[in-house]
């Protein structure tokens, strides 16, 4: 309650104020206003737009068809796309106010707009608005906590578009509680006189409340208040101690925590990594404060709250890192902080990196305050045997050991652990710390790796956005990411490049450039340890892919870097999923190719066929059963919709067929035939010369050198049907099963069971 009455006053004015007028918002001015000349836009609430929900005065809006915006220069506009309007609009007081009257500025938004405003208030007091000419709707004598103004608009022949502009708005208001004046006197490091004085008004026999800007932990300790709040007139004294500030290293101590702060905020721990807080009241918990281990020789940053060493990722470990201490010769913020050769640098709303950044900045320039005292026992025993050991254990069980993607495996001496690493960890820690122990587990960490994926088709999910990289480019030409998990977030990786499965196109990244193209022009992919515990870095070009997955203007690729050094590795990061089945999609006509690298089982509802001769107008459909050997380019026959070709072990290769295919999209090869309709007969389905640019990649085509002679085309004939029905209305009259064994009854083109033969209906 204490709270929100300073709001208040702080909204009313001056002190002894108590029924005066206060400017709500002024476009003259520019602002929303309170009586200081402040900007008070968070003592205003809305029913609608970016300050929704803020507490102090409301303007809120009834009525439909309808919307109150703030406009340019903090104006308020009301406007409506009906011929004829009517709604009401609401002033309500703070709590514990009462408003006694008000002036509305207001005027048509332009003379284009040739409305007719009548502005009514409670009492019936009215204004025409009628102009661009401003006119005041002026009210007294109010006693209340809520107001309402009509406004009424007439049908307009000219425009349906309604516009009314408010220019400004006066209140008078009055509280409502008894009140008394407080003076609060500051007293730093026990000064005789004060450092500083406020007086507020608030209700009687209130809770002493601190003014807020005098709590700041970060400079200041024992902030304490003496004095109590009763009937009448009072004064508070406010007493803190200055921080004891560092600006000789020799006065660190092992024994103290200290805050560090620069220009963009305080240093903290959150999510178990380096971040930083924008607050200067950091009593909460110890999240904020760190020791800087002084060995003699190095100093080491450990976090009070985590109970644990910061690294040069801003990862927290039980094993310490060396970091350095240099002046930068700026006395509020005279200290640098390095991991090697790299500052510890603020990028401002908790964003805490380490990058090479060697200018004096408000983010990397930083002041050091005594905070509370610290028991250096707890690192002294973390760098004995004990501690490191217990450390590389730790370090040990938090790998996510494995055989599978986004997994680890031991390499070298250790490549036999990988299936058994629990129990050889278990064993190890069992055995307990030891000169030896310690060395083996120390040699274990030294020889891990992320297991790399081997060529197949993958999703590829950013371990930021938890959204997956997919064909095709946002509006902003960046990566296009999305959380859908169809085929235009399938991509294969054949050893050296991606290739998208729904489009057949290729990765193009390079530092300058972000595309997909075709497999001419693909860059050359490799992976890496992203160093996000089973995360992959993707390199190509001389450019990382970099994970933007709002698909905002952020950059999405990025000159390779050195991912443990990079402020951006956790953009940087990837997980992977192995695909087990590929969505294939048939159109309307029955009919599709499909070339695939990999072998893959035919689903049920689908027939796969391979082209195994050639006539001067006919190409010779050879059915094949069960799987689709590797590489195979094949016809498919079925109704249509998407079907599930289950990823397969290899079969043997099917020699003599005609059709060729490719995974990715080629440029066109000359003569080639693709899968079309007959331009001459729509009903009949083949292989036709194309005019295209490229080759759809996971397509099959028919090369110009299956054929010795130039053909028009190459309609389908099958070898195993004994009915070939030129049409559908020429089919005879029994019943009509597709091949699933479901009955037909208006069959399309395609194949078909009819009294227990197959037939095709071309």
């Amino acid at each position: 309650m204490k709270k929100l009455l300073l709001i208040l006053c702080a909204l009313l004015g001056t002190v002894g104020a108590w029924a005066e007028t206060y400017t709500i918002f002024n476009q003259a001015v520019g602002t929303f206003y309170d009586n200081y000349g402040t900007r008070a836009s968070d003592k205003l609430s809305w029913t609608s737009g970016s300050n929704s929900g803020k507490s102090g005065f409301v303007i809120s809006l009834t009525g439909s068809n309808v919307t109150l915006d703030k406009a340019s220069n903090w104006a308020l506009v009301v406007h409506s796309s009906v011929d004829e309007i009517n709604y009401t609009m609401t002033l309500q007081a703070p709590d514990g106010y009462t408003i006694t009257g008000y002036d509305l500025t207001a005027q048509i938004w332009s003379s284009s707009y040739p409305n007719s405003y009548t502005l009514t208030a409670e009492d019936e007091t009215a204004q025409t608005i009628n102009s661009t000419t401003l006119k005041t709707l002026s009210v007294t004598g109010l006693n209340t906590t809520s107001t309402d103004i009509s406004i009424v608009a007439a049908a307009s022949s000219s425009t349906t578009q309604k516009w009314l502009t408010m220019k400004s708005l006066t209140v008078t208001m009055e509280p409502t509680f008894q009140a008394i004046n407080v003076t609060y006197e500051l007293y730093d490091d026990g000064a005789d006189t004060p450092t500083e004085t406020q007086v507020e008004q608030v209700e009687k026999n209130s809770d002493v409340n601190i003014p807020s800007s005098w709590i700041n932990y970060v400079y200041y300790s024992n902030i304490s208040s003496e004095g109590t709040i009763g009937e009448s007139d009072c004064t508070i004294t406010v007493n803190r101690t200055s921080r004891t500030k560092i600006t000789d290293l020799a006065n660190l101590s092992n024994g103290k925590a200290y805050y560090i702060r620069n220009a963009r905020g305080t240093w903290a721990i959150k999510n178990s990594e380096m971040s930083a807080s924008a607050t200067s009241d950091l009593t909460v918990n110890n999240a904020n404060k760190f020791v800087l281990y002084n060995t003699g020789e190095e100093y080491y940053l450990f976090s009070v709250s985590e109970n644990k060493f910061v690294k040069s990722d801003k990862s927290l470990s039980r094993t310490p890192q060396a970091i350095t201490i240099t002046a930068t010769e700026d006395a509020s913020y005279p200290w640098w902080f390095k991991f090697d050769d790299s500052h510890i640098f603020n990028g401002g709303n908790g964003f805490m990196v380490v990058d090479g950044w060697n200018t004096l900045d408000g983010g990397n320039k930083n002041y050091i305050v005594e905070a509370a005292d610290f028991d250096e026992s707890i690192i002294t025993s973390l760098l004995s045997i004990e501690g490191e050991f217990a450390t590389a254990i730790e370090q040990l069980r938090a790998i996510n050991f494995g055989t599978g993607l986004n997994q680890y495996s031991f390499i070298g001496d250790y490549a036999d652990y990988t299936a058994t690493a629990s129990s050889v960890i278990n064993t190890l820690e069992s055995a307990g710390a030891s000169e030896d122990n310690l060395a083996i587990a120390q040699d274990m960490l030294a020889h891990y790796a992320l297991n790399m994926p081997t060529t197949g088709f993958y999703r590829i999910k950013g371990a930021t956005s938890n959204k997956y990289l997919a064909s095709g480019l946002a509006a902003n030409n960046k990566f296009n990411m999305t959380t859908a998990e169809d085929a235009s977030t399938i991509f294969y990786y054949d050893g050296t490049k991606l290739v998208n499965f729904g489009s057949g196109m290729c990765n193009g990244v390079t530092t300058s450039a972000w595309a997909w193209v075709t497999e001419d022009a693909a860059s050359e992919v490799t992976f890496q340890d992203g160093l996000t515990n089973g995360g992959y870095a993707i390199k190509t070009s001389g450019a990382n892919f970099y994970d933007n997955g709002d698909n905002s203007n952020s950059a999405d690729r990025g000159g390779n870097v050195t991912i443990n050094t990079s402020q951006n590795t956790r953009y940087r990061s990837w997980y992977l999923t192995e695909i087990a089945t590929l969505p294939v999609s048939i159109s309307s006509v029955g009919y599709a190719t499909f070339f695939c690298p990999v072998a893959v089982t035919i689903p049920n509802g689908v027939k796969a066929y391979y082209i195994s001769t050639l006539s001067e107008t006919e190409a010779t459909l050879t059915e094949i059963e069960g799987t689709i050997p590797a590489s195979t380019a094949v016809v498919l026959i079925g109704s249509e919709g998407s079907y599930d070709f289950s990823i397969a072990s290899d079969v043997d290769a099917i020699s003599g067929n005609k059709l060729a295919g490719t995974a990715a999209a080629i440029e066109y090869i000359d003569g080639a035939y693709t899968l079309q309709t007959n331009k001459d007969n729509s009903s009949e389905v083949g292989l036709y010369p194309t005019a295209v640019d490229y080759l759809a990649g996971f397509k099959a085509y028919l090369p110009a050198t299956a054929f010795s002679s130039e053909a028009k085309g190459f309609t389908f004939r099958f070898s195993d049907i004994e009915t070939v029905i030129n049409s559908i209305s020429a089919k005879q009259n029994g019943t009509v099963f597709d091949l699933s064994g479901r009955r037909v009854s208006k069959p399309a083109a395609g194949l078909y069971i009819e009294n227990g033969k197959k037939v095709a209906i071309k």
